[in-house]
């Protein structure tokens, strides 16, 4: 995520010293504009928060665009990078079992791991002040597993369901 981020259109305005100035060249930022409106698009549908009277707060897709998009980008190169070192010499092999959910394969439990350390719990009065700004948790992580395709093959997750949308963004 962090790693990500450095190259997002915020990342974009410091150069490697540190330096503010815009690094992109006019057709790398109109090209990053145009791949993370499927984000904004994505997220924009997503519900923030549902306050007491019923009424859904919607994610603000455009403000948490870059957020977002390192999410997705971050979790989906932790899992590749997670993959290579299971199947190097010597690599992690099989993840031991862990008691009481020993039926959940390692791919699931990769995932479930991920979702696990975004665990949050916040009022409504909270989620609401954040919304304009921060997607919720459940929107950080079901926003990003549901555009790769290693968590809908983990999960067998039907295809155009939810966590498996058939439009799925990718910026990197």
């Amino acid at each position: 995520y962090h790693i990500v981020s450095g190259l997002d259109n915020r990342g974009r305005r410091h150069d490697a010293d540190g330096v503010q100035r815009d690094w992109w060249d006019a057709r790398t930022a109109a090209a990053f504009e145009a791949e993370s409106q499927c984000v904004v698009e994505q997220y924009s549908n997503r519900t923030a928060v549902v306050l007491p009277d019923g009424t859904e707060l919607r994610v603000n897709g455009t403000a948490t665009r870059d957020d977002n998009a390192a999410w997705i980008a971050g979790l989906a190169a932790a899992h590749a990078a997670w993959q290579v070192e299971r199947a190097a010499p010597g690599g992690g092999g099989k993840n031991p079992l862990l008691p009481g959910i020993e039926e959940l394969a390692d791919d699931q439990l990769f995932f479930v791991g991920f979702a696990r350390q975004q665990c949050e719990r916040q009022r409504a009065s909270v989620a609401r002040q954040l919304a304009a700004w921060a997607a919720p948790a459940r929107v950080r992580v079901n926003g990003a597993v549901s555009n790769l395709d290693a968590f809908a093959r983990a999960f067998s997750c039907p295809a155009g369901s939810p966590m498996n949308p058939r439009d799925k963004c990718r910026l990197w």
